[in-house]
């Protein structure tokens, strides 16, 4: 018992340190930073948990069943999981389960529709996943009520014929098997799905796509990696980031005497545009001080390599000259609208013109992925339905409110999207618009730019 309590408590550190150092991803996946979420449950089986009795009890099993119903309404994907909110379902589960067998939470929990959920969930939940991750490559990513109340009808529809076919009848005839006999079933089954998962896999990486247009718009997943957009958001030397959060100050940040200077403060939604705006004002001295993730709100937040950056923004900038101009951008949030308004008038208040690029066109999942599915079924209708309607409606909020604080606001929906809420697909050189959900490709970043007000981008008179 002590050991596993040792397990809990050093894998639940590590989760907190990989999410401290913006590798929530890891610690999502990665078998050591979730263990403890096992841990616990080996805990409870063998009697970690205190034994308690009467009102204690009860209400401890009440407070496991009140912290997983919250777990449902509080976590969002904003949230850092598993570290810490993880914690919320993981503890209230340990302590139902621990706690619950007596009481009001033992009585509702042995009604028979709960019991028969209780029965299929494992089958449940292998079946859902695969269920609504094809449904979604086939209609989009965005399931509405009647979709989604269709792949949970079929999830449960083949979590209880797996259970009565496969689940239970290997539970009941494996009961009198000998414990080697299990375990080296089980050794085999597992290298015979490893090494059949292997062969598909290999077989995957080599297969070419038969049409090239599809080939080629799949290719821009992997723009990250191309030139281009290292060019586009030099990452890692004006805009830090989680894998190489360097910043340098005297390249990128620095004012000049000799000529008008702009900065561009945000993430890399603002790192997406630096390079078009520098090339459309050849004579400006265009600064980008750019952080991914990382929103230009006053004060200061988010990740240390955030809190750095964002702070040589708002501070005053080496060098010699004046600031004749700050363009804020980002993937901005609601909640974070204070934020924003306070920073407006931080420069308003030094005299600083300020312009507010509001949020870019979203996509539920990548357009290149969108795109080669549309050019599949020769439907482009198929890549229009996956936009996303949230930045819109952040758009229109944002708009007056920026205004009222001295800013000129800029609507990226409206500029990019003007024909009716249409929105280009592709770029003019045929590549795709965003390589990502909501990232401009360089073509496309041109062209957008090319559209800006250009005494909404220019210094100041």
């Amino acid at each position: 018992m002590p050991a596993l309590w040792a397990i809990v408590a050093a894998s639940l550190g590590l989760a907190f340190a990989f999410t401290m150092i913006n590798k929530a991803a890891f610690a999502f996946y990665l078998l050591p930073t979730r263990a403890w979420e096992l841990g616990l449950g080996a805990l409870v089986a063998t009697g970690g948990f205190p034994a308690l009795a009467g009102r204690i009890r009860v209400a401890a099993a009440w407070t496991g069943l009140a912290l997983v119903i919250a777990g449902l309404f509080v976590i969002t994907e904003d949230s850092s999981f598993p570290a810490p909110w993880a914690l919320l379902p993981c503890i209230g589960t340990a302590l139902l389960i621990a706690y619950g067998e007596s009481g009001g939470t033992a009585r509702l929990l042995s009604l028979a529709p709960m019991r028969f959920v209780g029965d299929i969930s494992y089958s449940l939940y292998l079946w859902h996943w695969p269920v609504m991750s094809f449904w979604r490559f086939e209609r989009g990513m965005t399931l509405d009520a009647g979709e989604m109340a269709a792949t949970i009808a079929l999830s449960f529809v083949l979590a209880i014929l797996s259970y009565r076919l496969i689940e239970r009848p290997f539970l009941d005839r494996g009961r009198g098997w000998a414990t080697p006999r299990i375990l080296w079933s089980a050794l085999v089954a597992m290298l015979a799905v490893a090494g059949a998962a292997a062969v598909l896999a290999m077989q995957a990486s080599a297969a070419r796509i038969a049409d090239p247009k599809i080939e080629r718009i799949l290719t821009y997943l992997d723009y990250d990696f191309s030139p281009a957009a290292k060019l586009q958001f030099k990452s890692g030397l004006c805009m830090a980031d989680s894998i190489n959060p360097r910043f340098d100050v005297a390249r990128c940040a620095t004012l000049r005497p000799d000529r008008p200077n702009v900065m561009i403060l945000g993430d890399s939604h603002a790192g997406q545009v630096v390079q078009a705006i520098a090339e459309r004002l050849p004579d400006v001295h265009v600064m980008q001080v750019n952080g991914s993730g990382c929103r230009p709100v006053w004060p200061t937040a988010g990740a240390k390599r955030c809190t750095e950056v964002m702070e040589i923004g708002f501070g005053t900038l080496p060098g010699e000259g004046r600031l004749d101009r700050v363009i804020l951008s980002a993937r901005w949030q609601e909640g974070e609208m204070a934020g924003v308004l306070r920073a407006i008038r931080r420069f308003r208040d030094r005299g600083i013109a300020v312009t507010v690029l509001g949020p870019s066109v979203e996509y539920d999942e990548p357009l290149p992925r969108l795109l080669a599915r549309a050019v599949a079924r020769d439907d482009l209708a198929v890549a229009r339905a996956g936009r996303a309607q949230g930045p819109v409606a952040l758009d229109r909020l944002m708009a007056p409110q920026v205004r009222a604080a001295g800013a000129t606001y800029i609507s990226m929906q409206d500029l990019e999207c003007p024909a009716a809420g249409v929105c280009p697909l592709f770029a003019p050189d045929g590549s795709p618009f965003h390589f990502d959900y909501g990232h401009y490709t360089l073509p496309a970043s041109r062209q957008i730019v090319a559209a800006l007000p250009l005494e909404a981008i220019a210094p100041a008179p």
